[in-house]
């Protein structure tokens, strides 16, 4: 606020960068309510200037289904390890993971797509995330 007869205030903001945007690509990409898989298989790739290697996969969650933010995050299956792949074979490696379906299942409408939100801490600094589309059949 300025005064009369003085300058007006100065207020300098300062923000971080923009959290790097993974790809993400979601396996089976359309699941069967009435017989669900167990398990969803998911790549997380980065873009350029980021490495793969960078994700801590025992932070990689999916923390939001459609409109839904999870109050509980939904976290991989750590039994079923991460590995590092080129899946899509376009020379940047993606972190693949595995993370439970049953925990989904009751967010997921029949017959419509639904937006996962993924994220996770990287090793070097910040966090990224990224979104995947599921779709739910009966």
């Amino acid at each position: 606020m300025s005064r009369p007869g003085r300058a007006p205030d100065t207020v300098l903001a300062s923000f971080g960068p923009d959290l790097p945007r993974a790809s993400v690509f979601l396996k089976p990409a359309s699941l069967r309510l009435s017989r669900p898989p167990s398990s969803l298989h998911v790549w997380f790739e980065l873009p350029p200037g980021f490495s793969a290697r960078e994700i801590d996969p025992n932070r990689a969650a999916i923390t939001a289904v459609g409109k839904k933010t999870l109050s509980r995050p939904v976290r991989r299956i750590a039994a079923k390890g991460a590995t590092i792949a080129d899946r899509d074979r376009d020379g940047r490696p993606e972190l693949v993971v595995y993370f439970p379906v049953k925990p989904l299942l009751r967010y997921l409408p029949a017959g419509a797509r639904t937006r996962l939100k993924l994220e996770s801490p990287l090793r070097t600094w910040g966090r990224f995330l990224g979104y995947g589309t599921l779709r739910a059949t009966r």
